[in-house]
């Protein structure tokens, strides 16, 4: 299955609000020295340059299915693929076999198979969709949603938003950008026939750093209470913890030796930062103050997004898989940055989501190394 683009679609306006430009992401980083076999420092590649470009388009009625994908006139799209059909096209055929899409059915050739015989309708006059694959993720939200909403809120009034994102947190995110902005909530395994329905779209990951999209996050910032707990007060070295997902998840992405990590980097005055145990407007102050931070990869690593004093980033991965998608997002910083990589234990429900562990000490002496501890 092709996914098209806008101009193979007919009957859709675009509201071109970001012109398409020549833009790529700094090649800016650093390789930590004395890596073991178990812990693997890397530089992040320059990438290739793409013709950037965000749009608004409106379509008078579409089908939605699945977590992304629409139908007009017989031909499939997905939000991406309206301004980066090739791009779109590569990221599907990744991600399809990870499971991204299984609530969409397809037949023995690899089209779409879908029951239209239950259908619901919804009207998308001034609401915009985000239908996008890991629809739960708190990090999935600030990374290919919200920059869409920020941009978009410049140009018109939204009143609602579609998505599957968690009303308990994404509601605390949307009061930045409109109190009055109401959540619709997204189920992939219905099928919907949205009525004017509004979809922006950005043409790749690598915009979500323009200059618009970062002075937007830092209004969201310069509009968030000033108070932040005792405890983190004044805080300039962070652990950004995984603990709490990793007890809600125990068989996800979970880093097994956690504690000590946690109980080492406390002695060189870290404080660990569990953004759960926070609302919103205080995970945001916390992270912006903090001058070296080291995180986990996973939702937590995006609230990195405010990170805007910080001299030194240090993503801890157990697995290259979300490699692209990280690296944009603390890229969007001034700080140096760098991956290190654990090693996994085989013990999670997927390759890509396995248990690991990092080797703490080669860890710190790279930190130590840098001045870092």
């Amino acid at each position: 299955m092709n996914l098209s683009s806008s101009d193979d679609l007919q009957g859709g306006s675009e509201t071109k609000i970001l012109p398409p430009e020549s833009y790529h992401i700094r090649d800016k980083y650093f390789v930590f020295p004395n890596a073991s076999k178990n812990l693997v420092p890397v530089g992040i590649r320059e990438y290739d340059t793409v013709s950037c470009r965000f749009s608004a388009f409106e379509f008078d009625q579409v089908t939605l299915c699945g977590f992304r994908l629409y139908s007009l006139g017989g031909k499939w799209f997905n939000d991406r693929s309206l301004v980066d059909a090739a791009g779109a096209n590569k990221e599907y055929a990744y991600k399809l076999p990870l499971g991204f899409d299984e609530n969409i059915p397809f037949n023995q050739r690899g089209d779409v198979d879908i029951d239209m015989s239950r259908v619901v309708d919804i009207d998308g006059k001034d609401c915009a969709l985000l239908c996008y694959d890991e629809p739960a993720n708190f990090g999935a939200f600030l990374y290919r949603g919200i920059p869409k909403l920020l941009l978009l809120a410049k140009e018109r009034k939204i009143k609602s938003v579609m998505t599957y994102a968690a009303p308990k947190w994404a509601k605390s995110i949307l009061n930045f950008i409109d109190p009055e902005i109401e959540i619709v909530h997204h189920n992939p395994r219905l099928v919907y026939a949205v009525h004017d329905a509004l979809i922006p779209a950005l043409a790749s990951p690598e915009q979500y750093q323009r200059p618009e999209t970062i002075d937007a996050f830092r209004e969201m910032l310069d509009k968030s209470p000033k108070d932040v707990s005792p405890r983190m007060a004044g805080a300039e070295k962070i652990y950004i913890s995984r603990r709490s997902m990793s007890i809600d998840r125990p068989g996800f992405r979970v880093l097994e030796n956690e504690t000590e990590l946690v109980e080492k980097l406390h002695q060189h005055g870290f404080k660990e930062f569990i953004p759960e145990h926070y609302p919103f407007p205080e995970q945001m102050r916390i992270v912006s103050q903090a001058k070296i931070i080291v995180c986990v990869g996973g939702s937590n690593i995006y609230i990195t997004y405010f990170a805007f004093m910080a001299e030194l980033i240090v993503v801890l991965c157990g697995t290259r898989d979300f490699l692209f998608g990280f690296s944009n997002v603390v890229a969007s910083q001034n700080a140096n940055f760098s991956f290190v990589f654990g090693t996994p234990t085989e013990r999670g429900s997927l390759p890509s989501h396995n248990n690991w562990i990092v080797d703490v000490d080669t860890l710190l002496d790279g930190m130590r190394t840098l001045n870092a501890l």
